[in-house]
């Protein structure tokens, strides 16, 4: 395993979802690489971080979409995939 299969892999290895095989050689590389040591280490952080902002996110901070905004998106949407797909211009 080299460095760049190792980034590849490192979600998988973090969530227990490598086959023994995978298992085995990330963590042999890591072992021998240093970089990918602290890459990991840095990965596991950001993951950290990025869970502990999602937590301090409230849903009663944000104000309530007004019901008519809704219904105008939705209406924009239906009008719009009801009308036909329009070929490719051919640019000169």
């Amino acid at each position: 395993m080299n460095c760049r299969t190792l980034v590849d892999f490192l979600t998988d290895y973090l969530d227990g979802r490598l086959m023994f095989r995978q298992r085995f050689l990330l963590r042999l590389h890591l072992l021998l690489c240093g970089h990918c040591r602290v890459y990991l280490r840095n990965f596991r952080v950001t993951i950290q971080a990025s869970r502990a902002a999602h937590r301090e996110i409230n849903a009663a901070d944000f104000p309530a979409v007004p019901e008519s905004l809704v219904q105008a998106i939705l209406a924009a949407q239906r009008a719009d995939s009801a009308k036909p797909a329009r070929p490719f211009e051919e640019r000169s």
